[in-house]
């Protein structure tokens, strides 16, 4: 029988690269892009959002079959209803350099809004392009990862206190792990793979390369045109030295 599995997973956090490199292993049926977003083919095939999640989670033939969820998606009544009746494997993908997210989300926001920047998926390495981001949007940004990450506030709020409320089984895992700490990640971290197939419960498998490449594989400094004005603000709120991203250059390829 198929083992249904969601991906738990924040805006900028490599869900897409794991959904895919999920979806190269030859006992896994799982979706690359997300279901709930207007223009999936899912969404058109099946409107209605429990049987679409259903039919995507159920599919024959396959060991383990499942998509992505962002917290919102999750977390509406009827979707939360499913999981709590189903009680799918869950993945939960999180970031531990929270500042380099909020980054790349405002960016990313950018982009979508203007065509300025960067594609969200880019399938080659890309020049450092220019963008104005503005500082509040970070800051928000920042704050709203941390009272996910259980990091501020009250933690009964955060991602992994509303897992624990629905008893699932949960692998917790970091863009740094899936990543293995590689600006050009091209497959999944060897060890990171082993405590994937363990926790899904199938054999290991050699996976092909993944065609995605990171964004913003640069010192953010390279894109954002004031750099200075942002980092500036993101300093009255963290400690910068606890974060690579805004450390003197940023993030270096590797």
């Amino acid at each position: 029988m198929t083992r249904p599995v969601i991906l738990w997973a924040e805006a900028r956090t490599g869900g897409t690269f794991l959904a895919t490199c999920l979806s190269n292993h030859p006992r896994i049926a799982f979706c690359r892009g997300e279901p709930f977003h207007r223009g999936n083919p899912w969404c058109v095939a099946i409107p209605d959002e429990r049987e679409r999640l259903q039919a995507i989670t159920s599919q024959c033939h396959f060991d383990v079959a499942g998509c992505k969820l962002f917290r919102d998606h999750a977390h509406r009544p009827e979707i939360w209803d499913w999981i709590c009746q189903v009680s799918p494997l869950t993945i939960y993908l999180w970031r531990e350099d929270y500042v380099a997210q909020a980054l790349s989300i405002v960016a990313n926001r950018v982009y979508r809004t203007t065509g300025e920047g960067i594609p969200t998926h880019p399938y080659r390495r890309l020049e450092a392009v220019s963008v104005e981001l503005e500082p509040e949007e970070v800051k928000f940004e920042i704050e709203r990862l941390e009272l996910r990450y259980g990091i501020r506030g009250d933690d009964t709020k955060s991602n992994q206190a509303i897992l624990r409320s629905a008893d699932l089984r949960v692998l917790s895992l970091t863009y740094e792990q899936i990543t293995g700490g590689m600006a050009e990640a091209t497959m999944l971290d060897a060890k990171t793979a082993e405590r994937i197939w363990a926790f899904l419960g199938v054999d290991p498998t050699p996976l092909p390369r993944v065609k995605l490449r990171r964004a913003h594989h640069r010192p953010w400094a390279s894109y954002v045109s004031n750099w200075d004005v942002v980092r500036e603000a993101i300093a009255t709120m963290v400690n910068l030295e606890a974060f690579p991203a805004t450390r003197d250059g940023g993030e270096q390829e590797s």
